[in-house]
């Protein structure tokens, strides 16, 4: 069983789960989340469902409590669920009770309390500060604070009291212990915890006396009290005399101090008297106590205030209170603050007022702290006074158009001319990928100071997204001077200093100056970067627009999102491709998809994070891992296609996802109004993108349409009849519609995305498709055939010539299918230029597949066409073992041909009926249709076939144990080859000469010519040796190295199982069989032999059938079994003699003979006779 990872639920501050790498904090429903929470909370107990159903569904009918139970657990068992999809495994549900496996979980809540246990057991003060900070640590907040259930609230309160109980041991303990620093950090924590403890209060009035810190006494004093008040209505008189007193120490104490000295950089907060009168802003900000522990957080909150002119006026532990004399200043200050910390994690208000010149500091900051107790956590406020302030210089707008007493901060844009604001969106999803684009815009902008650069790829393919991170990534090197220019309602090359404007918040105001101006000054001699989005709406006038642009603006740097170039001289052109994507996953590969490996590709992270928008549930598992791979190759990557396709899971399932996607450009649509209208589906994106292209491009693109895995800029060329194609295929990677991969060889092959293709084929004409095909094919059959028969071809160049069919298998393959449907003839002058590439690669099942739908194809053909489809389906047919078809087929086609008068292919017919015969048994059948086909081609002067003839005829002898008349063939076969030049056959030919040689027992001759055959065959292509390996391997078994032996048939035997050969696959078998046998290992012998038998029986193939035979008997009288022995020998001897291989029949008879001699049988002394006889 695969070991589960520990799942943590965090139960303080809010609900999050961990698991399996994953932070979850989104639910199926509220009560889902509810449900967990209980469960998470009371971890170590499990619950009957009928009071689970009571408690969060008792306002339902029994039976719809318990579908929603049901639903409410089916959601989070597969949000909780392992990789691996093991169910369960963290949720326990029975037909009564539900619960969490503790074994598997762990919870805040557990952990903290487990924490107060240990310090309350611990032996030393140091162990208990250890314990007690720990729990401190885990304790984020209050209990689950977004919930109100009934449970909650004792518990919350209970948790609160005990933390507050454990800050204040750690006071004391670290009082203890003289570390008073450490002692007045829990202090602070002890006020925030219980901020209405007057116990709490004192000891950290105490412990800042201690420290020398009057002021901060007497703030904590003074808060003290103002609380109380604010919140009792009751009267400093009411305090403890201790708090009093306190208070008036930390007052003498005060009285004796110099001035204070702020930081360096701040503003000295003002007294009273320095107030400045007039109108001013203030600002309010409080934070998370946690956030005080964060680095350099002080310093940063510091520089922040000083870069935007803020006067501070009281800084406390937790919060800040600044002046400004701008409402400009103080709405960007808290714009920039915001950006410092988590969501969250911090409040702040702004209001504008005027103060008189007998203002008193303490008044202001008490209105401050007034208006910062109503904020609620994580929100900002801003007043009316501030929004119309800003409104009437044209710094701020409205959402709704008016302003309001009070609003969000959120619903404002805050600018200003000379200090303005940047307005980059908000970002409402998570960014994934692009670290070497987003590097490489760094690059051009900040080390290289490009002026423009553009972000150039297809519509939806996440331009804009990218822009808008790179400038959020760097606004602090740029200042915040970082805008966003949208051009999307932008009809006119004129209303782009308008849209600039618009983006820096400038209105129309009473004003000469047009806003353009307005625009231009306010960025004149400032380095900004301004990101203009969707530029091809404005082109090609937009162009020259820009130009100008940057003349008047030379400081600005420009980032440009466009589905075509600019063509501006300053322009730097960043094609940009979609995300990385996994390849469609083959029928092989479904169930060795690797999770991990998975996970990696930015666009499956992206299609999970948006799925999990829709559906919290929805995970990655073994179960779903293939599915997901699926959707992902097939949306290639592509941001929009990924974003609408991970939506439809909100009412789709996974399978209906993949099935919908084989229709991609009809089914990625989407509804949603936030998108941009011509976002809302890919054909949209795709229209706008072919409607921008010159008509040369368009052409070109078309063009490689028809071509599948990429081409080279050659075969492009001449397909679309474009002589500039490698031009025009430049300019489509600029516009990000193709692009290049470079080849081993230095060549470079384009390719566009099969989304596209499928668009562009949609555009054409019929009849202008169907001529792009026809010379798709043309180009690929005459480039297949330029190899000719292979004479003159040395092994180098037979390697060379596989490589290049291999880098265009898929075009060869497409440019077949085509043919085969269309045009007949071309198909088959296509598949005979092949045959030898599928022949010695080992693909014999596809080229048989090929070979039956070009035979079915030319049934209705001529008869020469008929012919020829027949005989090339019959030897793919025996190639692959289907002897029986083969046969039929090829008697077809002699028949054909011999109404044809077409000798030359007679001859190859009879060659095809010779093998099938020497495997059905028959070597009389074989010998003359060999024979035949040795004369044919004499009479024709078909050199190659009349070597190919020899060949047989020697392979017939050998196998009829004529050793002497074997030679003479392959001696003339091989001749014939080396004289035409022909190095392929040459090496079979020496193949069958090194078989005879070790037939004959001259072990050192055989090895040498075996080598020699396969010197050619290792250059020509190493892995394909797999019948050396066997030959190879018998070679090293008869001379006594097993272990050489077993390591070519291991080898034979993974080679021709990956080709399909089952002839092959049995003959390797055998021969580890044979290793088996001869050391000893007589049940794995019997075992391998008896598969290698079932293969052999299924093709029918008497000779092999007849050998392994002849080796079980000998494995049975090995292992004393004399009768099976026998039995085994005799029928193996009867297919011998049927055979008429008198190697086998003396072979039968000596292992016969071998079995009677322990018994003297006259028996044994005829099988040695007739033994003697054979091999003579």
């Amino acid at each position: 069983m695969t070991e589960v990872r520990k799942c943590r639920i965090e139960l303080f501050g809010g609900l999050r789960v961990l698991v399996n790498g994953r932070l979850i904090t989104r639910f199926r429903t509220r009560k889902t989340a509810a449900l967990l929470a209980y469960l998470a909370y009371h971890l170590h107990c499990f619950h009957h469902r009928d009071v689970l159903i009571e408690m969060f569904w008792g306002d339902s009918d029994p039976e719809q409590g318990r579908n929603s139970l049901s639903k409410a657990l089916s959601s989070l068992r597969h949000q909780l669920m392992p990789p691996t999809g093991e169910q369960d495994s963290v949720l326990y549900a029975d037909r009564f009770y539900i619960g969490l496996r503790s074994e598997h979980v762990t919870t805040d809540v557990a952990e903290f309390e487990a924490c107060l246990k240990a310090a309350r057991c611990a032996r030393s003060d140091v162990e208990r500060v250890a314990f007690l900070s720990d729990a401190v640590c885990l304790y984020r907040g209050e209990l689950l604070p977004d919930f109100d259930d009934a449970w909650i609230e004792p518990e919350r309160a209970r948790l609160a009291e005990q933390f507050a109980s454990v800050v204040q041991a750690l006071v004391s303990l670290h009082e203890r212990m003289g570390d008073l620093n450490q002692a007045l950090y829990y202090a602070r924590l002890a006020v925030t915890a219980d901020p209405f403890s007057e116990v709490a209060c004192e000891r950290l009035m105490r412990l800042c006396l201690a420290l020398r810190q009057p002021r901060e006494a007497l703030q904590v004093f003074e808060g003290f009290r103002r609380r109380l008040t604010e919140t009792f209505g009751r009267d400093a008189r009411f305090f403890s005399p201790h708090l009093s007193a306190l208070a008036r120490e930390a007052q003498n104490h005060l009285a004796q101090l110099p001035a204070p000295r702020l930081p360096e950089g701040l503003t000295t907060p003002p007294s009273s008297a320095s107030l400045p009168s007039g109108t001013v802003t203030l600002m309010a900000v409080a934070w998370r106590y946690w956030v005080n522990g964060q680095t350099n957080f002080a310093e940063r909150l510091q520089g922040l205030v000083q870069r935007h002119r803020g006067q501070i006026l009281k800084v406390d532990k937790d919060a800040l209170f600044v002046l400004f004399s701008s409402a400009q200043w103080a709405a960007k200050c808290a714009v920039a603050l915001r950006r410092l910390l988590p969501e969250r994690a911090m409040r702040g208000v702004l209001d504008t007022v005027d103060l008189t010149d007998d203002a008193k500091l303490s008044d202001v900051l008490q209105h401050m702290e007034q208006l910062l107790a109503t904020v609620g956590e994580g929100s900002w406020l801003c007043s009316g006074t501030t929004a119309a302030v800003l409104e009437r210089q044209g710094n701020l707008c409205a959402g709704d158009g008016h302003c309001m007493r009070w609003a969000l901060l959120d619903d404002f844009v805050a600018v200003n001319e000379g200090t303005i604001a940047t307005n980059l969106p908000p970002l409402t999803s998570r960014f994934f990928g692009r670290t070497r684009e987003l590097e490489e815009l760094g690059r051009q902008f900040l080390e290289e100071e490009a002026a423009l650069v553009t972000l150039v790829g297809l519509g939806g393919c996440g331009k804009t997204r990218l822009a808008l991170e790179f400038g959020r990534r760097v606004l602090d090197a740029y200042q915040g001077a970082v805008w966003f220019v949208l051009l999307q309602d932008v009809t006119s090359a004129t209303e782009l200093g308008e849209a600039l404007a618009q983006a820096l918040g400038l209105s129309n105001l009473a004003d000469d100056l047009p806003l353009t101006e307005r625009a231009f000054r306010a960025l004149a001699g400032r380095r900004c970067l301004l990101i203009w989005d969707g530029f091809e709406q404005v082109l090609p006038d937009g162009a020259q627009s820009l130009r100008a642009i940057l003349e008047r603006l030379p400081t600005a740097q420009h980032l440009v999102t466009s589905r075509c170039p600019l063509g501006l001289p300053q322009e730097q052109v960043m094609p940009l491709l979609p995300l990385p994507a996994p390849s469609l996953p083959t029928d092989d590969e479904m169930s060795l998809i690797d999770l991990d490996a998975l996970k990696e590709y930015p666009s499956v992270q992206m299609f999970l994070d948006r799925a999990q928008g829709v559906r919290p549930d929805f995970q990655l598992t073994e179960r779903t891992a293939r599915k997901v791979a699926a959707i992902c190759a097939r949306l290639e990557g592509i941001p929009l296609a990924v974003e609408i396709a991970a939506a439809q899971l909100a009412s789709l399932s996974l399978s209906q996802v993949e099935d919908g996607l084989k229709q991609r450009l009809d089914f990625l649509h989407s509804h949603r109004r936030d998108i941009l209208a011509r976002h809302r589906s890919l054909k949209a994106v795709l229209t706008m993108t072919w409607e921008l292209l010159p008509p040369a491009l368009r052409h070109c693109l078309a063009g490689m349409g028809v071509f599948r895995g990429g081409a080279t800029a050659d075969a492009i060329a001449a397909v679309t009849e474009m002589p500039d194609a490698a031009d025009a295929l430049r300019q489509l990677q600029r516009w990000g519609l193709a692009h290049s991969a470079e080849s081993p060889d230095g060549s470079h092959r384009f390719s566009s995305l099969d989304t596209v293709r499928e668009f562009v084929a949609e555009q054409l004409s019929h009849e202008a498709m169907t001529s792009l095909r026809h010379r798709h094919v043309a180009f690929f059959t005459s480039w297949a055939e330029r190899f000719g028969d292979g004479v003159g071809r040395t092994a180098t160049d037979w390697a060379q010539w596989l490589r290049e069919i291999e880098a265009e298998g898929d075009n060869l393959r497409a440019a077949l299918k085509w043919a085969i449907e269309h045009d007949l003839p071309t198909a088959l002058r296509l598949f005979r230029a092949l045959s030898p590439f599928w022949g010695l690669q080992g693909v014999w099942q596809e080229a048989y597949d090929w070979a039956q739908q070009l035979r079915q194809r030319a049934v209705d053909a001529s008869p020469t066409l008929q012919a020829e489809s027949c005989l090339l389906a019959a030897s793919w047919a025996l190639r692959v073992g289907d002897h029986e078809r083969a046969e039929k087929w090829v008697k077809e086609a002699l028949f054909l041909f011999e109404g044809t008068k077409d000798i030359q292919r007679q001859a190859k017919a009879h060659l095809l009926l010779s093998h099938i015969a020497v495997i059905l048994g028959n070597f009389k059948a074989a010998i003359h249709h060999a024979q035949k086909s040795l004369v044919q081609c004499r009479t024709r002067g078909d050199v190659l076939g009349e070597a190919d003839a020899e060949w047989t005829l020697a392979l017939l002898a050998f196998r009829q144990g004529d050793l002497n008349r074997s030679r003479h063939h392959y001696t003339q076969s091989l001749q014939l080859c080396e004289a035409k030049g022909d190095f392929l056959r040459a090496a079979k030919a020496k193949e069958g000469l090194a078989a005879i040689a070790w037939r004959q027992g001259d072990y050192a001759k055989a090895r040498a010519l075996y080598e020699e055959a396969a010197a050619f065959w290792r250059l020509l292509s190493p892995s394909k040796l797999a019948g050396f390996l066997t030959d190879l391997g018998l070679l090293a078994l008869f001379m006594g190295d097993y272990e050489k032996a077993r390591h070519h048939y291991e080898a034979a035997l993974s080679v021709r199982q990956s080709w399909g050969d089952q002839g092959g696959v049995g003959a390797a078998l055998n021969g580890l069989a044979s290793i088996a046998w001869r050391k000893g290992r007589l049940d794995d012998a019997e075992r391998l032999l008896t598969e290698a038998l079932a293969i052999f029986q299924t093709m029918n193939n008497r000779w092999c059938i007849a050998l392994t035979l002849t080796d079980l008997g000998n494995v049975a009288l090995l292992k004393g079994d004399h009768d099976r022995a026998e039995r085994l020998l005799t029928q193996s001897l009867q297919l011998w003699r049927a055979v008429g291989d008198r190697w086998g029949i003396a072979n039968a008879l000596r292992k016969l003979g071998e079995l009677a001699i322990p018994h003297r049988s006259p028996t044994a002394r005829h099988n040695c006779r007739l033994c003697v006889n054979s091999l003579s």
